[in-house]
């Protein structure tokens, strides 16, 4: 039978490799919602010929720009 003192030793080093795992995670997607921010921020600024290139309305560049950086 473990002893108390182990089984907290044991529990608290794999919530840290939990943790650690999931740094990676985490970074991923901050710099995804960082990404979407920066490229919906210069959608919006596009001049009407470059969006007609690309096959988007002004209206659509608008309400895409609009969404929340969490958002897909």
């Amino acid at each position: 039978m473990k002893s108390l003192a182990v089984t907290r030793i044991v529990h608290d080093r794999k919530s840290a490799v939990r943790a650690y795992d999931l740094w990676p995670r985490v970074r991923k997607t901050l710099w995804l919602w960082y990404q979407r921010y920066r490229q919906r921020r210069q959608l919006a600024r596009l001049a009407p010929e470059m969006l007609k290139d690309i096959g988007i309305s002004r209206s659509d560049a608008l309400q895409e720009s609009k969404k929340p950086f969490w958002q897909r």
